[in-house]
């Protein structure tokens, strides 16, 4: 991924249903026009119910990210580029125009994810299934589970602490 000054943006997920009966989607929109409803694209997500949603920064690839989690215990990683620039590689499925790209799709947990939590440098994410008092930590640049760590009791959120 190239090197690039990115716009700002945020990343917004939709229900099912509402009063257009849309589809659950991932939403972009633009920073400086968001009082004026500017909406880069948006992607049709699963339809299993989002249980929540976490964009971040990952410094190492210099890229934006947008990890959602569902209520079957998947969690989903999209690329985000809000630039006219494309940085990210190309995805057929995709049909945001490069603006969300589906960057990898992980059985995170047995449960719901319930909370999720980047490092300071956004290279690794936490996640969490308090169901199933489990806490998962993940390699966002290389997509793989680091480790998994089962607690004795239930757990209610997650967070790093300090630095590496």
């Amino acid at each position: 991924i190239a090197s690039a000054r990115r716009s700002r943006a945020i990343a917004v997920v939709s229900a099912k249903g509402g009063h257009h009966n849309a589809e659950q989607g991932l939403s972009l929109f633009a920073l400086e026009g968001l009082m004026h409803g500017e909406r880069l694209c948006t992607r049709t997500l699963r339809e299993d119910a989002v249980t929540i949603n976490l964009a971040f920064d990952v410094a190492g690839i210099q890229a934006d990210v947008v990890a959602v989690g569902y209520v079957d215990g998947l969690l989903q990683l999209f690329g985000v580029d809000a630039s006219a620039q494309r940085l990210l590689p190309s995805d057929p499925s995709d049909r945001t125009g490069g603006r969300l790209v589906l960057l990898g799709s992980f059985e995170a947990h047995s449960g719901p994810v319930g909370c999720l939590r980047a490092s300071h440098d956004g290279a690794r994410l936490l996640s969490l299934s308090s169901i199933h008092e489990s806490v998962a930590e993940w390699d966002v640049i290389k997509g793989v589970k680091l480790r998994n760590i089962d607690f004795s009791f239930q757990v209610h959120h997650c967070d790093y602490a300090g630095t590496d």
